[in-house]
């Protein structure tokens, strides 16, 4: 069996390999071990992504630094929402829209 590879993004000039496809079969990997040896599985998956430059000189912060939060399976998902439009939240967007 050929492994998938992580993979930068195309038109994206940051160096971190943000298509995850090798990460996201260890994770599912992981959870058929589990369910074969009746093992409890897994609601969710978090975790956090220190991704891009730094915001400045010494910073801790990058500038595509985020935390994902994949759900497994529909059934739990009870809700959502959609965030307030607000002057900060419009600039952002239209940031990462001029960003090809």
């Amino acid at each position: 069996m050929e492994l998938p590879v992580n993979q930068e993004a195309p038109n994206d000039k940051s160096p971190d390999k943000v298509m995850r496809w090798l990460d996201h079969l260890v994770i599912e990997r992981l959870h058929r071990m589990l369910e074969e040896n009746n093992e409890p599985q897994f609601d969710t998956v978090r975790a956090l992504f220190h991704e891009g430059m730094k915001l400045y000189k010494e910073s801790g912060f990058l500038e595509k630094t985020h935390t994902e939060i994949a759900v497994r399976s529909e059934r739990h998902i009870i809700g959502y929402f959609l965030p307030k439009e607000t002057p900060l939240l419009l600039q952002a967007a239209a940031r990462v829209a001029a960003d090809p």
